[in-house]
């Protein structure tokens, strides 16, 4: 589950369990493309939910627009929107959904919609 900006070569991973060595945490983390070595470096990462791979507690693929990424909680009935760039927290939609969440945000003219439940909710961005 992810999502590539080509213009920063950006790959934002949502990962719902920590690596065992503890360089990756469980959420969304943010690698970079070196072209001299065609290889990913951690640029950052954000941690959220649970740590636990269940049908229930894993976030959708990240949604890449206007310099946001958006990933939707899963289980955590959220949705979030992070800086592509630095990985601020840039807004959450915090307990206004009542339902986990499993299908990824939409983004398009403006605004951001997710279905949660029997429910779709739309925000202005």
């Amino acid at each position: 589950m992810a999502a590539y900006d080509p213009t920063l070569q950006m790959l934002y991973i949502n990962n719902p369990i920590a690596s065992a060595s503890g360089t990756y945490t469980n959420g969304l983390v943010a690698l970079i493309l070196n072209n001299t070595s065609c290889t990913l470096a951690l640029a950052w990462q954000s941690t959220f939910g649970a740590g636990v791979l269940s049908g229930s507690t894993v976030a959708t693929d990240p949604v890449v627009a206007g310099g946001v990424v958006w990933v939707v909680t899963g289980a955590g009935k959220s949705v979030l929107a992070f800086n592509e760039v630095g990985g601020a927290l840039l807004w959450s939609s915090n307990t206004a959904m009542k339902s986990p969440t499993t299908t990824p945000a939409t983004v398009v003219d403006g605004q951001m919609f997710v279905q949660s439940g029997t429910k779709l909710y739309a925000w202005g961005l």
